[in-house]
């Protein structure tokens, strides 16, 4: 009988898995089987058993696999994007369109740190001058398939973090002049509530693992998204567990920036954040931004129209934020002060009020206003959205003038939305006229002096908040070199960090 198991081991070992890791795996039930006594018969049944239920799949999955794998290996690019979830079948398009960067970006979910490991080998095996990897790993998926897969050809088990490391962060740190980016997954409050204590505190356990040994490396950053209460516990940018496209598209704008990253240090204390947002969730349904049931209405100069498509301006990324029905009715080079055909905030907000719309035909601000006076409002908040000051400044209106149409322009807004929240965005920080110091008219303004007006005067409101991006901004001498793309209009990465930052003081009148 041992000699009839033993041969037959041997035939399916060899016939059926090639690979060290399924034959220690075989060896090892086989061993197990006949150490027990088992029948030839029962122990022949059992062992066909186990090679169908798993040959088959471990099949399909080595061939998609090897697909992806061949594909990187005969492919140009500059970059590439692996994960173990289904990605936006746009990202390719996104990361040339948006950073001007070749990316190959590989849909086959991964399993386990073995297969990242084989796909970073053929990654850097190609005459690629690879200037990027992008991995979108879900630690805790790595550390129960692992416990399934993983195991050296004496059986023992070697430890997560060991595979992490060698598998995965080894090509770091042979590749430093390669940078690393590792995304956790994105998970919504309400999916977390699902889960036990006991299980919330287990991911998380494995998560701060991960961040732990990923910041060993200069060349590898850890974005954490997946921290952002404002984004999470917004129920509405979330469909059946899994971000809507419009959220999707801003969430790769962000975790494309180094603005939400973490390390050893911090990690800590974004996981207790989550926590609390955790358990509030569980008590009550909790929601940061809350927006998703409002209207949010932008007025404002071409720093929130800054393209046609407006998916990338400013409302564009509140609007994907918060999924709230946003109106864009701002128009590039126009000022709050009146000034003949320029679709000034005096005229826009009079026609707002009195049901009119004398845009100029065929412009996106004419169809936005249709699109509002078109739509069915019952039931909704109203938040209002108010940026001018830079134009102003540059006509050289006076501080009574800037000041008198801000009002007038708001006053025409709450008639039209009575109980409306409302928020003023001062003018951004510039390096037009002398950082903003010099002045162009007898009676005009710096730059800063526009901005502490429109502080006063939304200070005589209820139910309104101030939004300082001139003197209490990341946007500043230091940094506008590369926060603003002309020295005055804002660049890509800023248009996401302002829209965070509307996103949050809406959410503080929403309440």
């Amino acid at each position: 009988m041992c000699l009839t198991i033993a041969v037959l081991a041997g035939f399916l070992i060899k016939g059926y898995f090639g690979s060290k890791t399924r034959q220690a795996e075989i060896k090892a039930r086989l061993k197990a089987e006949i150490q027990r006594g088992i029948s030839e018969n029962s122990f022949q049944r059992k062992v066909t058993s186990f090679l169908e239920d798993n040959y088959k799949e471990a099949e399909f999955d080595a061939r998609k696999c090897n697909f992806w794998v061949n594909r990187l290996g005969a492919t140009e690019y500059d970059g590439v994007q692996l994960g173990m979830w289904d990605v936006d079948e746009r990202c390719e398009e996104w990361y040339h369109t948006y950073f001007l960067k070749n990316f190959a970006v590989v849909p086959y979910g991964i399993k386990t740190p073995e297969q990242v490991s084989l796909f970073l080998n053929t990654v850097f095996a190609s005459e690629n001058n690879i200037e990027r990897v992008v991995l979108y790993l879900d630690p805790v998926s790595m550390y129960e398939n692992y416990k399934k897969s993983f195991l050296t050809d004496s059986g023992d088990i070697l430890t997560f973090p060991q595979e992490y490391r060698e598998c995965i962060l080894g090509f770091a740190a042979d590749h430093p002049e390669v940078s690393f980016s590792l995304n956790l997954p994105v998970v919504s409050a309400d999916e977390w509530s699902r889960k036990t204590g006991e299980e919330t505190d287990s991911i998380l356990s494995i998560w701060n693992d991960y961040v732990y040994y990923g910041s060993w490396y200069n060349n590898v950053k850890i974005h954490a998204m997946g921290l952002e209460d404002w984004l999470i516990a917004n129920d509405d940018s979330f469909e059946a567990g899994r971000m809507i496209p419009d959220v999707r598209k801003k969430v790769f704008a962000l975790e494309n920036t180094d603005q939400y990253t973490v390390d050893d240090e911090s990690i800590g204390a974004g996981i207790e954040t989550l926590k609390s947002v955790i358990d509030k969730e569980r008590a009550h349904g909790y929601t940061q931004s809350g927006l998703y049931d409002c209207n949010i209405l932008f007025f404002g100069d071409s720093i929130f129209d800054q393209n046609e498509e407006d998916t990338l301006s400013i409302p564009g990324f509140v609007k994907g934020f918060t999924s709230a029905d946003c109106y864009n009715l701002s128009k590039c080079g126009t000022s709050a002060c009146y000034v003949e055909n320029d679709c000034s905030f005096t005229e826009v907000s009079e026609w707002v009020k009195n049901g009119k719309n004398e845009f100029p035909e065929d412009t996106r601000s004419r169809r936005e206003l249709e699109r509002l006076q078109n739509s069915s409002n019952q039931g909704k908040k109203t938040l209002i959205v108010i940026e001018y000051g830079f134009n102003d400044y540059c006509r050289g209106f006076s501080k009574d003038e800037f000041k008198t149409a801000l009002q007038k322009g708001i006053d025409n807004l709450t008639d039209a939305f009575p109980g409306a929240g409302l928020l003023v965005v001062s003018p951004l920080f510039s390096e037009y006229g002398n950082y903003g110091t010099e002045t162009f008219g007898e009676d005009s303004l710096s730059l800063k002096d526009y901005a502490e007006t429109a502080a006063e005067v939304i200070s005589e409101y209820s139910n309104a908040q101030f939004l300082d991006m001139f003197t209490d901004s990341f946007i500043n001498a230091e940094t506008c070199s590369y926060m603003l793309r002309d020295g005055v209009h804002p660049t890509f990465d800023a248009n996401i960090l302002i829209a965070e930052s509307i996103t949050k003081k809406l959410s503080q009148i929403k309440r």
